[in-house]
């Protein structure tokens, strides 16, 4: 079992063969002895495990349906069903890992602070506005930008349509306004004087 503590989190992790019958059962019983464990000492340090806010999700290839695992956890008298979703480091992850939910409330957060970057863009110096679109903007479409290698083009065409709105609001043009890509030319280099 595998484990990452954070200040306010903490995470267990498990693999398992999906076609064995018995491995998800096992799996699962390894977690509640483990979550088991981890309650009993938070209860001998004065801590609380937090059953509301505890998070159970079983990621499965899309082509395995059939999974005999069971669909929730025991954690002492509670029972902890299964989440659609989860949140890791800021990253919202659904069961199939296709991160069509985390795209979707970024897209969401980015094209409302377009909306009201949009409505102050002209009381705004240059400097300040491309100084808010790269904070509100770009650098929430940058986090953890790796996980999406691999994506279909049809997600990642989301964050390029919020970019394309921001670069709009940027240079101060109407909203159906061609944006053509740029190509960054470096500058050349200027040889140096040759000394004798």
């Amino acid at each position: 079992m595998c484990y990452h503590l954070y200040t306010y989190d903490t995470q267990l992790y498990l693999s398992f063969d999906s076609d064995t019958p018995s491995s998800g059962s096992e799996a699962i019983a390894r977690l509640e002895a483990c979550i088991s464990d981890i309650h009993e000492w938070m209860l001998t340090n004065r801590f609380k495990l937090n059953n509301d806010k505890t998070e159970f999700l079983k990621f499965l290839p899309q082509s395995n349906t059939n999974s005999d695992t069971p669909d929730s956890l025991q954690i002492g008298s509670d029972h902890i069903a299964l989440s659609s979703k989860g949140k890791n480091l800021w990253v919202l992850f659904d069961p199939s890992l296709t991160l069509t939910l985390h795209i979707t409330t970024t897209c969401k957060f980015a094209n409302y602070q377009l909306y009201c970057l949009g409505r102050i863009k002209h009381y705004l110096s240059s400097d300040a506005l491309k100084a808010a679109v790269h904070e509100l903007i770009s650098s929430k479409l940058d986090y953890c930008n790796s996980l999406l290698v691999g994506l279909p083009k049809t997600e990642l065409s989301k964050f390029q349509h919020i970019m394309n709105c921001a670069a709009r609001i940027f240079l101060l043009a109407c909203s159906k306004q061609y944006i053509r890509p740029t190509k960054v030319v470096p500058p050349t280099k200027v040889p140096a004087p040759i000394r004798a």
